[in-house]
């Protein structure tokens, strides 16, 4: 084949296309420590100030083909990349074996929009907090809200494209040996501690250390510190 100047043209933007495509890719690979050590950043300007962990699998908690499941995370993957926003892959177990994401500075409201996108019952949102209590407490931590998206199997219509509800919040992340209904990171079993009865520290009041891009009544007086 003759290389005319067109055909080298051609050649040099699929180059060019090609690596912006791998430059644009935002999975990144994290230890459980390492993980751990940015939720429990007390930095007010930490670089992680919220957090979204969901799957694409199985929508409305139906099992799917396992080849269904490859391209549905996949398309997940897209979105992020196109989004701009890094994601960390995880396993775990809820009934059946389930790779999820862990889905760095998302705001509540995109979590919301992935979760009734991919069909998902459930989608889990944290964000880093302030709180002024009477009693001994960690002053700077993570809440992370169980948020339920869709109803969960088909036997009820799906939400109308405002609703969603925070079924139940937690303050902490916990190691696990269970079987069953954990998530995994490099190796390490763990699961948020969602309707143990384990309640959180009492507060008068909660702030947001950072709102961008959120609403600014969502759930409490927010302000920045």
């Amino acid at each position: 084949m003759k290389l005319t100047l067109g055909k080298l043209r051609n050649l040099i933007k699929e180059v060019v296309k090609e690596n912006r495509m791998v430059i644009a890719e935002e999975q990144i690979e994290l230890t459980f420590d390492q993980f751990k050590e940015k939720l429990e950043d007390k930095q007010k300007t930490g670089k992680l100030q919220r957090l979204g962990i969901m799957t694409a699998e199985n929508p409305r908690g139906m099992s799917s083909s396992d080849e269904e499941n490859v391209e549905l995370m996949q398309d997940f993957a897209k979105v992020l990349d196109q989004k701009g926003m890094q994601y960390v892959p995880i396993g775990g177990k809820y009934g059946n074996p389930e790779n999820s994401y862990i889905i760095m500075n998302p705001t509540m409201l995109d979590m919301v929009e992935f979760g009734k996108k991919y069909g998902q019952a459930v989608v889990i949102y944290g964000q880093k907090m302030r709180r002024s209590t009477s009693t001994p407490a960690d002053p700077i931590f993570f809440r992370f809200d169980y948020v339920q998206t869709e109803p969960d199997g088909d036997d009820e219509p799906p939400f109308p494209p405002e609703k969603y509800i925070v079924k139940d919040s937690q303050d902490m992340i916990v190691k696990t040996d269970a079987d069953d209904l954990y998530s995994e990171l490099d190796g390490t079993k763990f699961k948020i501690p969602f309707f143990s009865g384990n309640e959180m520290p009492p507060a008068r009041y909660v702030t947001a250390t950072d709102v961008e891009g959120e609403m600014d009544a969502y759930k409490g007086n927010y302000e920045r510190i």
